[in-house]
């Protein structure tokens, strides 16, 4: 091991630099302006004196230092470190050795960030908050004071990153602050989820605020947290947007909206033993799926409007004030797969229709849609009560209890694909978690029927109706405002076919007309009932404006005589 101290001004992997090439046992001493622009710079530790400088320059790609796997690797700035020039591709890094060897950012000095700024295992010790209006990211364990981020900065975090905020014998200080416009986004995986969390139980960090700011994170974990008095996550004039969170609470709130924030969580796991695992005042939430768990209740509601989306919630219990006339709803979930045959259909659009929506302004889903996935599988909810101020349910959607219009409120499902029939309708009570199967059938089979005509196939059968029709003789009978009239028998059976045509029109269309010659032919309703002799009359032909590359027919077959 040695120290290595610049001799001039020049880059990093220059001989004529340094009094001595540095290599990754060595100290390293910036004396002059050294400028790294590779990937290989090499260290130990690095210290830039007072009025010197080290520069990232990325201008021809990525820039890297590495520090050396070992408990003594830092950083120590009191000059200047500038990064210049990053991109996507032409980005900055900066790697310690491991999460047990973290390399110590010990003084910061004069740090003149940029986008695409990358930490690997880097510990920020400097007493001094840091701040950012850059788009960093966290790829490796870090260790950090309190971190503000302001407009347009962005926090990227990792899947499998540890995160520490705060030091020892520190506790209840240090923060993440997403300020107006910052943004802070965790990116965990179901197999490699991110951890958010003070140093242990007695040296806890204060929280993760937004205000003004955005946080989304997928499967995020925060422990020991502090709080101030309030919770783990702060949400003020704010988006919170967790997916599969793990918050635990101790003795505080795991989760505070309050001033407009607008929170969304999607199977959160919520776990306090304070009040109430939720606390919201002049706030928005909805919660989908996972649990909350409080101590006496899972949430308190002020002035804001909560949905409820099949959480489980223990105890079943909130705490109000004075609120807006209708603040809480509760929606169960219908889980639905579309198939043809044993074929699921992927892009299918299912609509959950519910009834006096408009009684319900407040509450903007009341109807729920969207489109199956590749195993045929879309997610719906239906609104099941609405509780309001005094915890009066104000509207149910069971067997057992009347809606708003004084009878039972049922759900109204709609699934709908191109080039298939309409599902039939289904309804349903939402009281309770529901799975069902719909089954569509493709235009060209119909409803499982081959229509023909003598040998032709009639396109796209849409409806056959069977038509029985009578004659009679009437006679009008003077001051009388009924005439006289006598059944003289039947005209025997006829039938209306209706479709459409889409390919080939004009020919099929003349093959169609050319069946009307007044020949007796076959009808086959594809029912397997007897065929029938019958005849066609003129067949009609529509142009409809909103079915453009469409033809659609109408034909009478008339049951030939039998003489």
């Amino acid at each position: 091991m040695a120290t290595i101290t610049s001799v001039a001004d020049g880059y990093w992997d220059q001989a004529g630099t340094w009094d001595g090439v540095p290599t990754i046992d060595d100290d390293v001493v910036i004396a002059h302006t050294v400028t790294i622009r590779d990937e290989n710079a090499l260290c130990l530790s690095v210290t830039v004196n007072a009025g010197k400088q080290l520069v990232f320059e990325c201008a021809n790609g990525a820039t890297k230092i590495t520090f050396k796997d070992d408990a003594t690797a830092k950083i120590v700035n009191n000059g200047t470190i500038t990064i210049q020039n990053t991109t996507a591709t032409k980005k900055c890094t900066w790697a310690g050795g491991s999460t047990t060897n973290k390399v110590d950012f010990q003084t910061q000095g004069t740090l003149n960030q940029a986008d695409y700024w990358h930490l690997e295992y880097v510990k920020f010790s400097d007493s001094a908050n840091l701040s950012t209006a850059k788009k960093i990211f966290v790829d490796k364990d870090v260790q950090t004071d309190s971190w503000t981020i302001t407009d347009p900065g962005e926090v990227e975090v990792a899947a499998g990153v540890t995160w520490v905020v705060g030091h020892s014998g520190e506790n209840g200080v240090d923060y993440i602050y997403a300020g107006s416009g910052g943004k802070l986004r965790v990116k965990g995986t179901s197999g490699s989820g991110v951890l958010i969390r003070g140093t242990d139980v007695s040296n806890r960090m204060l929280y993760i605020q937004g205000y003004g700011g955005s946080i989304f994170g997928d499967y995020l974990t925060v422990r020991y947290a502090q709080g101030g008095g309030w919770g783990v996550f702060r949400c003020e004039y704010s988006i919170l947007e967790l997916r599969n969170p793990t918050v635990e609470g101790n003795d505080i709130h795991c989760i505070v909206s309050r001033y407009h924030g607008d929170v969304y969580l999607k199977n959160p796991m919520l776990t306090t033993t304070a009040t109430q695992a939720l606390y919201l005042d002049w706030g928005c939430a909805v919660i989908e799926g996972g649990s909350i768990t409080g101590g006496s209740y899972w949430a308190r509601v002020s002035n804001s409007t909560v949905k409820v989306k099949s959480a489980a919630l223990s105890p079943n219990a909130y705490a109000t004030s004075v609120n807006e006339p209708l603040h809480l709803a509760f929606f169960k979930k219908l889980t639905l797969t579309v198939k043809t045959g044993d074929t699921p259909i992927q892009g299918a659009y299912c609509s959950l229709i519910q009834d006096h929506a408009e009684d319900y302004a407040l509450i903007d889903e009341v109807a729920d849609g969207g489109y199956t996935d590749a195993n045929g599988q879309v997610v719906l909810y239906g609104l099941w009560k609405v509780v309001d101020e005094d915890g009066n349910v104000v509207y149910y959607s069971d067997e057992n209890n009347n809606g708003p219009s004084g009878t039972k409120e049922k759900h109204l499902l709609k699934v709908v694909k191109e080039n298939y029939w309409p599902s039939q309708d289904e309804s349903y009570y939402m009281s309770q978690d529901r799975s069902d199967t719909v089954y569509l059938t493709p235009y060209d089979l119909g409803a499982g029927r081959v229509v023909k005509f003598g040998t032709f196939q009639f396109p796209h059968v849409q409806s056959v109706a069977e038509i029985k029709r009578r004659g009679f003789v009437e006679k009008f009978i003077p001051d009388r405002q009924i005439a006289y009239r006598k059944d003289i028998g039947g005209y025997g059976r006829s039938w209306r076919v209706t479709g459409y045509i889409d390919t080939d029109i004009w020919n099929t269309k003349a093959a169609i007309q050319n069946l009307a010659d007044g020949t007796a032919r076959t009808f086959d309703r594809g029912t397997g009932e007897a065929l029938v002799d019958c005849i066609m009359l003129d067949p009609d032909f529509a142009e409809t404006v909103d079915a453009y590359g469409r033809l659609a027919y109408t034909v009478t077959l008339m049951e030939q005589s039998n003489p």
